[in-house]
């Protein structure tokens, strides 16, 4: 399997292209924000990996054929900090909304079967005791979690209308079949 990992050197990310190198046969390609220098040694060690392939870049430039070959995505690309999107919203929704859209939609034109959003809990609002299930009503409280929600919501019904693409979804439902 070719996966195509985005935020491949955050810091969920990076454990997560690690993991998959020591764990599956799977090949990966991970992008990487170009302007992302302070998590570059989160992937020490792995950079001249035989199944990894490292490509800098933004999801918010020219991606076009990025999804070219690849068998699934597994999107972890995120602006986070919730103090800095309170401050400033629009990186924000550029960033998480508008990235997500850019990198779903060269999946769909490259015919990829599946996508794989990472969310956060955040998008389910505060809760003092027990856990939230995945079918909770969405109640972002602070613009990042808005913004993570506003992206989920699209690719979820991204993945209702889709005839090529029809698992497209967070990552609570699809992690334990990749």
């Amino acid at each position: 399997m070719r996966l195509l990992i985005t935020g491949a050197s955050g810091f969920i990310g990076s454990a997560f292209v690690r993991h998959a190198l020591r764990m599956t046969e799977h090949h990966i390609v991970g992008l990487i924000r170009d302007t992302d220098q302070r998590n570059k040694n989160r992937l020490h060690g792995y950079e001249q990996h035989e199944r990894l392939r490292l490509v800098k870049g933004d999801l918010l430039g020219d991606i076009s054929g990025i999804c070219e070959g690849i068998d699934a995505v597994v999107n972890f690309a995120a602006r986070t900090f919730v103090d800095h999107s309170i401050r400033d919203v629009l990186p924000f929704i550029e960033a998480n909304v508008m990235g997500a859209y850019r990198i779903l939609e060269d999946a769909r034109r490259q015919g990829v079967k599946r996508f794989i959003q990472i969310s956060t809990d955040e998008v389910y609002g505060s809760i003092l005791n027990g856990a939230y299930s995945e079918d909770a009503r969405l109640n972002p409280t602070n613009h990042y979690s808005a913004s993570k929600a506003g992206a989920d919501a699209a690719i979820i019904r991204h993945a209702a209308a889709s005839p090529l693409m029809r698992e497209a979804s967070s990552w609570a439902r699809l992690s334990a079949r990749l």
